[in-house]
């Protein structure tokens, strides 16, 4: 008995500390999405940290491809890098989308970062979404934090938890098509949070019809 006991605490502390990606809420635009299928996007992650941006943009790219939609990286196509001093301007973003002839614009924002010894202390996080009238502030309002911290030693004392939020927009009209905020627990490393966000976030698409798997 007891060392069934022991090990199902076992397990419950190595679920409890691996790390895994939930769906916190996520929203679609039935009507602009009925019968949509989306070919092309642009893909922009808004952080000023060029590892977080290349790493991140690289994965869901790959991903997105194997659904047969084409995709392009904000890192290979910007000048400027996503910092309070060197936003890109109005007139940019419109120059590059244009380029591109991208139809969906596929944003991702590290939202907040949390640390607790118990998951259940946590606060729930409840993002706020912008939007004032011009196309830069409809399609992003990036927060500028300090850089994210991955250093992780020995096994975790503490729960780390990483929000990220995901927004679609329709190029052509500015309409927000489908947004979703992501929570991931304990990732080990940048790497291990592009994999678990990316492999969730593109679930949730497909469930919700917005994508589908390109046919052979």
């Amino acid at each position: 008995m007891k060392k069934n006991t022991l090990l199902l605490l076992l397990s419950l502390l190595f679920i409890s500390c691996s790390p895994h990606t939930i769906v916190i809420n996520s929203w679609r635009n039935k009507e602009k999405l009925k019968d949509k299928h989306i070919e092309s996007i642009f893909i922009a992650v808004l952080t000023p940290h060029l590892d977080v941006q290349t790493t991140i943009e690289n994965e869901i790219a790959y991903q997105v491809n194997q659904f047969g939609i084409k995709a392009y990286k904000s890192h290979n196509l910007f000048t400027k890098n996503f910092t309070k001093e060197e936003m890109p301007s109005q007139e940019e973003l419109l120059r590059v989308l244009e380029v591109t002839n991208a139809k969906i614009f596929f944003t991702i924002r590290i939202l907040d970062q949390k640390t607790s010894t118990s998951e259940t202390t946590n606060t729930m996080f409840l993002p706020v979404y912008y939007n004032h009238g011009g196309i830069v502030d409809t399609f992003w309002y990036p927060s500028f934090k300090s850089p994210v911290n991955w250093s992780y030693t020995g096994l975790h004392e503490k729960n780390k938890s990483y929000y990220m939020e995901t927004h679609l927009y329709d190029i052509e009209t500015h309409e927000l098509l489908w947004r979703a905020t992501t929570k991931t627990f304990n990732p080990y490393d940048l790497e291990g949070l592009t994999k678990r966000y990316t492999e969730k976030i593109l679930k949730k698409l497909e469930r919700n019809k917005v994508i589908k798997k390109a046919e052979l």
